[in-house]
């Protein structure tokens, strides 16, 4: 899921003393625009701060840092994902050992080892891994899910499916941003994108645009099953 951070007109900022640093790394907005939800890395807690009074109203404590959020408006539920099993996930893609997994989830090796096979089924690594290798075998490349050619100097498994994945994800999210911003130039002329910040678009948002801006909520990208979700978050 990709973010858009709509800026209109300042920073919203929270004083605090160093030692009380609460490490705000993902924020969603709630429905009635109220609330920001804000993950805090080294509390686990999941902070709700109150835009009105610019304070932090209180904190929910989770069990692990979170790493990510998702918020369910229709249901009035607020998703939080815990940094160590999302880490995990994409570190067995990447090829972690079964060793550094263990100490990852703190998890004795039968645990390791269900966790490592139902990640494997659900995104079918090995028909994965088969395919890049005879591409690497045969062009001296792997050949990302858009056409892009990615150079792999240690070809180990794990690097080579580590590659196709990588390269596969930062297209869709350039795809996905770039055809945002030519809708955006039709729909919100006077709002400009900013920067891009790995799944994140900064967008100065003039204010009589913010409506239209924010019903653009999902883009179709050629070749990724999911559609490209936006949510967006005002600063």
């Amino acid at each position: 899921m990709a973010s858009m951070v709509l800026w209109i007109g300042g920073m919203i900022g929270v004083t605090m003393a160093a030692s009380e640093y609460l490490s705000p790394q993902e924020v969603v907005a709630s429905a009635d625009g109220k609330m920001l939800y804000i993950s805090l890395a080294t509390a686990d807690a999941v902070g709700v701060f109150d835009i009105a009074s610019g304070k932090l109203a209180k904190q929910i404590t989770v069990p692990g840092t979170p790493a990510g959020l998702a918020l369910d408006a229709k249901a009035g539920r607020l998703y939080v994902a815990i940094a160590a099993v999302k880490g995990a996930v994409i570190a067995e893609l990447y090829g972690m050992s079964h060793d550094s997994m263990r100490t990852l989830l703190d998890a004795d090796s039968k645990d390791v080892e269900a966790f490592v096979s139902t990640i494997r089924t659900y995104f079918d690594v090995e028909t994965l891994l088969k395919r890049v290798k005879l591409d690497f075998v045969k062009n001296g490349v792997v050949t990302n899910r858009y056409g892009r050619r990615i150079v792999v100097p240690d070809p180990r498994d794990s690097m080579l499916v580590n590659s196709y994945v990588q390269s596969t994800g930062v297209d869709v999210t350039l795809l996905g941003f770039s055809k945002l911003v030519k809708r955006l130039e039709l729909v919100a002329p006077r709002s400009k994108p900013i920067f891009l910040l790995h799944d994140a678009l900064l967008i100065d948002a003039h204010r009589d645009e913010l409506a239209a801006i924010k019903r653009e909520n999902t883009v179709k990208v050629v070749g990724y099953v999911q559609k490209f979700h936006l949510v967006d978050t005002v600063i």
